[in-house]
């Protein structure tokens, strides 16, 4: 990793340790190491806290030479506070977390972003040492449960905590990564990310020189704390590998991991009856621990979540039926699609209370186009979703790297754009198939989404999407920048998008060589789409909507699904109340 410069935050996220933050801030800044003058820090405090009682702690801070800028994210979760975090940072290069309850070493920053440096890897994880407020007892320490293990810098792992975490942000735009939402209160959204990354071909590796210590309180160097914490994370564990799962989960993999889970039960409890007849407390320790984690298991493939971080306006069993998708911001605890329509049908909106609508794009890469929408979508600082055709595709790979680079998502759309439903099945599924293939080779990691050509479709074309791990999706609004008609109709037509809404829009034009057949692909059309989108976008923030992607607008709600299909006169689902 060679950049001439590098620009660098510090991203602590709290939740009413006021205290602790007042003493972590000044340390951030005096124990950062020798870092290269071209290197640009700054430090950033993600306040999860809806009364924002860290705002006070920040404002007094003045013991430090590095700047600290004071964010509040009222949305509970652990998850939504690192993903402000990340969302604070467009154009730095890596984000480093560290909790506030945890203390750097002497030189704790500069070895993390040397390592990553002279990697290349996509995260890197420092070392956390236990700090007890209090000796722990004998059980705790026969069980060694806070120390974690410590590997050669450049050790290649498969996940890693967060806290003293790095994280390379162009990696996080380029693949649109998040913490998922569902682990906020629940923990295990640094696994889950993390895991995603090496999913995708990512690396992750330690650096032992960079050491961060974490407060062990009295009330948690206790065993009931401790096989609390064992089991919240086994039903996480549970949950992560079916998948999070709804109605439409595969039994026999949920069955996997529950059997998975059986088995350590006996075993954690033999293991725990042994250290009892001896006296050994490091076997009754860790048998007892295994036994929870095996019964974690269970619950979480069963489809339950443990709300390990409870807040005090949410009372309420700690044990809770999964979600699918967060719901924090939906305006109903019931689904917004079920039935056949939430199990075959496509996306075409969202019910969410959030201010904001998903923007996408069909029938491109253009290589005069699509970067002056680029160009638009940067000035108003606006993610939105492209749905490719491959071809076009592999003919511009510079425009789709800098649509991921800015942190845009990209969708399929076809290898051609002919309806898919006038061909042969065999003819569909190689179609499908080979413009899958090609668009995953040429962006490098999985493409989540799939819009056919005219959104035309069938239920076999459905489930040939899904078996590819592919979600339909079609909208529910549009801009009539394919349709002939006068800018400011362009404009009233966009005015009917609201919150929720998937909006179509246009950064290419299928013609004959794309295999487009339809009369109205093939007529001369007078549309200027860089100055309709940026007069969209404005009207848009006029409004206090926020224009997104799919994927992040789905992160605040639950997907309206529909069987039928949009035609072009009319969109037959149009909601009447807003």
């Amino acid at each position: 990793m060679n950049r001439a410069s590098i620009s660098v935050t510090i991203a602590v996220p709290t939740f009413r340790r006021t205290a602790m933050l007042r003493d972590l801030l000044p340390l951030l800044a005096e124990r950062t190491g020798p870092l290269p003058e071209s290197t640009m820090v700054r430090i950033l405090v993600v306040d999860n806290d809806p009364e924002g009682s860290a705002a006070a702690v920040v404002r007094d801070t003045a013991a430090t030479h590095l700047p600290v800028r004071y964010v509040h994210e009222p949305d509970p979760g652990i998850a939504a506070a690192r993903n402000r975090a990340v969302a604070e940072c467009p154009t730095d290069d890596v984000i480093v977390f560290i909790d506030d309850d945890e203390q750097p070493h002497p030189g704790w920053l500069a070895p993390l972003v040397d390592t990553w440096r002279r990697t290349g890897a996509d995260a890197v994880a420092g070392r956390v040492v236990p700090r007890y407020q209090s000796p722990p007892s004998p059980w705790i320490d026969a069980g060694g449960f806070f120390v974690r293990r410590d590997l050669p810098t450049g050790t290649v792992v498969p996940t890693a905590p967060a806290g003293n975490l790095l994280l390379d942000l162009h990696t996080l735009r380029r693949h649109g990564l998040r913490f998922d939402p569902r682990t906020g209160l629940t923990g295990g959204e640094d696994t889950v990310l993390t895991q995603a990354l090496t999913r995708l071909g990512g690396t992750v590796v330690c650096c032992r020189e960079s050491v961060v210590e974490d407060l062990v309180p009295t009330e948690r160097a206790r065993p009931r704390w401790v096989l609390a914490r064992t089991f919240s994370h086994a039903v996480s564990s549970g949950l992560m590998a079916t998948g999070f799962p709804d109605t439409t989960s595969a039994l026999p993999q949920r069955a996997s991991v529950a059997a998975r889970g059986l088995a350590r039960i006996p075993l954690g409890a033999g293991r725990a009856s042994l250290g009892l007849l001896t006296g050994n407390l490091r076997h009754q320790a860790r048998g007892l621990r295994l036994l929870v984690r095996g019964a974690g298991m269970v619950v979480g493939a069963a489809g339950m979540t443990y709300v390990e971080y409870a807040r005090d306006d949410q009372p309420g069993r700690r044990l809770r039926p999964a979600r699918a998708r967060p719901d924090t911001a939906a305006s109903s605890t019931r689904p917004a699609s079920s039935g056949l329509a939430g199990a075959l049908g496509s996306i075409v909106s969202v019910r969410t209370d959030t201010p904001g609508l998903a923007l996408t794009f069909d029938d491109g890469p253009d290589p005069d186009v699509t970067p002056a929408l680029l160009d638009v979508l940067a000035r108003h600082h606006a993610s939105a979703t492209f749905f490719v055709l491959t071809r076009r595709a592999q003919a511009h790979p510079d425009v789709i790297r800098r649509l991921l680079d800015e942190g845009h998502e990209i969708g399929l759309h076809g290898l051609h754009h002919r309806r898919l439903t006038v061909l042969s099945p065999a003819q569909v599924t190689a179609d499908v198939r080979r413009a899958h293939a090609d668009l995953t080779d040429l962006t490098g990691h999985a493409v989540p989404w799939f819009r056919p050509a005219y959104g035309a479709q069938g239920w076999r074309i459905r489930r040939l999407a899904r078996s590819l791990s592919l979600t339909p999706v079609l909208w529910s609004a549009t801009i009539w920048d394919w349709k002939n008609t006068d800018h400011q109709q362009r404009l009233d037509k966009a005015a009917l998008a609201g919150p929720g809404d998937i909006v179509l829009a246009h950064d290419g034009r299928a013609g004959r060589d794309d295999g487009a057949t339809e009369p109205a692909d093939l007529t001369p059309l007078d549309v200027d789409k860089v100055t309709l989108l940026d007069d969209i976008l404005t009207a848009w923030t006029d409004r206090g909507l926020r224009v997104m992607t799919v994927s992040e607008l789905l992160r605040h709600g639950h997907p309206v699904h529909r069987l039928v299909r949009p035609v072009a006169s009319d969109l037959p689902w149009r909601r009447s109340a807003r």
